[in-house]
């Protein structure tokens, strides 16, 4: 395989050669080598440690994303099957559900395969099959929770504009196929590099594999744009649907009426409020997590900006982070949850008006007694 520029130095303790790459691609690291990415050399010979790399990239946060991403989502998945008997499966929860499911396949991954390069002394693990497993998960997942947030930004669009289109010719079967639909275009996706449309190749500091966003060839390019173009297009839709649903609550006062006048239900009405709450945060997360590496591939294809190696790791750690707060921006902003948390704090809030209504009742009481005293 092909592995670009490469120019060899005497290394400073003699005998070894020093090879230089622009890119690294999807190969092994054989000992013996020294990859320079971006001005960093990490040196790989046999037995070889590297302890100013390992400190300057510990493994521990990336330890922490896979413990809390990981029991993050496996928590959201036992509330959602725990409550299945209140929700009855609507579409809108059968999309939580598979974004739960996209977002713990996408840590459980390729976390893992990046934690053993890191625990190897910064050296690749598994070779061109892990390397190609590890992107094909990024894209695959990272897709895929991207298009599920936006479908249930268009859920929850349709329910709010379209009530009796909604109920009536729209039932759980939409969000099943949905579902599937988006799963296989996700799916299309991730193959494209291993098809040889663009290319799978080791990432900056050698622990993590993804698709190649400096591309040469017309099919390479038209890869990275078009994942960068469907992410920012998932973002901006959730951006218009979540904004028209907000624009209807705030019209009809809440939803105290339905598209049609109809009196909703207290219950009903609290429902949809907590589901768009829930989907406004949820973009918020999306577009500060998500958005940038999307924005970064762009940069990166178009050779817009300088390369900058250290950028698109922070940018990936950054998409990652947003399949870690996906579910607890569930298990905390969920309807029974909040409820119970408002309801605690009224309680708190009276008990202490009523203990500031008594004390005060005893102090005049108090005060009475001793004007009475005085008079007599």
């Amino acid at each position: 395989m092909d592995l670009g520029t490469r120019k060899n130095f005497p290394h400073s303790d003699g005998g070894i050669l020093v090879r230089k790459y622009e890119m690294l691609p999807m190969t092994t690291m054989n000992t013996g080598d020294i990859l320079h990415l971006n001005t960093i050399n990490m040196t790989c010979t046999f037995n070889c440690t590297t302890p100013e790399l390992g400190r300057n990239f510990p493994v521990l946060p990336v330890a922490m994303m896979l413990l809390f991403g990981g029991s993050g989502n496996i928590l959201a998945l036992i509330i959602l099957i725990h409550t299945s008997q209140r929700h009855k499966w609507r579409a809108f929860y059968r999309l939580v559900l598979a974004l739960a499911l996209s977002d713990l396949l996408g840590l459980l991954g390729p976390l893992p395969v990046s934690i053993s390069a890191y625990v190897n002394n910064m050296t690749w693990t598994g070779g061109e099959i892990s390397c190609a497993f590890m992107s094909f998960t990024l894209i695959f997942t990272g897709m895929t929770s991207a298009m599920l947030a936006a479908a249930m930004s268009l859920d929850r669009f349709l329910a709010v504009w379209f009530p009796f289109f909604y109920t009536s010719k729209l039932g759980k079967r939409w969000a099943s196929f949905t579902i599937a639909a988006l799963g296989i275009l996700a799916l299309v996706l991730a193959c494209m590099p291993l098809m040889g449309i663009n290319e799978n190749v080791h990432q900056f500091p050698g622990t993590w594999c993804f698709f190649n966003q400096f591309a040469t060839d017309a099919g390479g390019k038209l890869f990275s744009y078009l994942y960068a173009s469907l992410g920012m297009g998932m973002v901006g839709m959730m951006v218009v649907l979540n904004t028209l649903v907000i624009v209807v609550l705030v019209r009809r006062r809440l939803l105290k009426t339905d598209h049609g006048g109809r009196v909703k239900s207290e219950s009903r009405r609290a429902g949809d409020v907590f589901n768009v709450v829930f989907l406004v945060v949820l973009m918020m997360v999306f577009t500060i997590c998500w958005l940038p590496l999307m924005v970064r591939i762009i940069i990166n294809q178009s050779a817009f900006g300088s390369v900058d190696r250290l950028s698109d790791l922070l940018v990936m750690r950054l998409a990652l982070t947003n399949q870690i707060l996906d579910p607890w921006i569930y298990i905390l902003l969920r309807k029974d949850f909040v409820s119970a948390v408002v309801n605690k704090g009224n309680r708190f809030v009276n008990r202490g008006s009523f203990l500031r209504r008594k004390s005060t009742d005893e102090f005049s009481r108090s005060g009475q007694r001793r004007t009475y005293s005085a008079t007599s």
